[in-house]
């Protein structure tokens, strides 16, 4: 696996942690019940953009919310960055909770894997 797909499946758990605690565990055993679930082209394609534009902005926030003065500033960084996240998911036509499930699921299951490897590639022109 690239660099770079296992920055998108190390991604969701970073995106898991920033959203309420109840929505994480309501995902996380729905992404366990649906590890069987097969996930269309289209997702892997939308996966793929989420996942570098995840990236992209989780660069961009960090170094705010490192040189936040206090807990109370670094609070409303963190809030500001979730909610871009998520509104970013959802402009590549993903949802927090379809999101986690094909990181967990890309995990456990060596042809998905494979396949949104193949969907990076082609995005950075490797292939």
């Amino acid at each position: 696996m690239t660099s770079m797909s296992k920055m998108a499946l190390s991604i969701p758990a970073a995106l898991m942690l920033s959203v309420a605690a109840p929505a994480m565990a309501n995902a996380a055993q729905q992404a366990q019940g649906a590890a069987q679930a097969s996930v269309s082209d289209a997702e892997i394609e939308s996966f793929a953009n989420a996942a570098l534009a995840l990236e992209e902005a989780s660069a961009e926030w960090a170094p705010q919310i490192q040189a936040a003065e206090d807990d109370a500033e670094r609070q409303e960084l963190q809030a500001d960055m979730q909610a871009e996240m998520v509104t970013t998911l959802e402009d590549n036509d993903m949802t927090v909770q379809r999101y986690n499930q094909i990181a967990q699921q890309a995990q456990s299951d060596q042809q998905l894997a494979a396949r949104i490897n193949a969907q990076f590639q082609s995005m950075m022109g490797e292939g």
